[in-house]
């Protein structure tokens, strides 16, 4: 179920799918305080269905979801006609170099791990957002909250 407001102004919108509802919280809230429009949602399934209709300029992505994992949203999101533009930002606790590879082979524009760095994850959106939607090379760091 969406948990978030409804989108507002010219505000750029972005979806989050994450299961865990505390980090969904605390990243709606560095989004929406950096002038983002945010509506998240704790199931990818759920996300999926609204994401065609909320036409978000770019949704950050959980990999390890119960239900469908973020690996199988991202796939149904690229084969989707009306979702596949969408740029996906993985954000995940996974490092390991397969599972980037294997998110930026399928689409992912970008890969960040988490915890993050409020700053680093607002310029790394920022720059999806100023793409052109190819993909961001990434670097795996541990990044600390704030």
């Amino acid at each position: 179920m969406a948990a978030g407001p409804a989108p507002t102004g010219n505000l750029p919108k972005i979806i989050a799918i994450d299961d865990d509802p505390i980090f969904l919280g605390v990243l709606s809230e560095v989004l929406h305080s950096a002038g983002f429009d945010v509506t998240p949602f704790e199931d990818g399934e759920e996300a999926l269905f609204f994401a065609s209709s909320l036409a978000p300029s770019l949704i950050t992505l959980d990999i390890e979801m119960p239900r469908l994992n973020g690996f199988d949203v991202l796939r149904y999101l690229k084969e989707g006609s009306r979702t596949q533009s969408i740029p996906v930002m993985m954000l995940t606790v996974r490092k390991d170099p397969e599972s980037v590879q294997r998110a930026l082979r399928s689409g992912a524009a970008d890969y960040f791990t988490k915890p993050f760095d409020r700053d680093k994850l607002i310029a790394r959106v920022n720059k999806v957002l100023a793409g052109p939607h190819q993909r961001v090379k990434s670097t795996i760091t541990k990044f600390e909250w704030r």
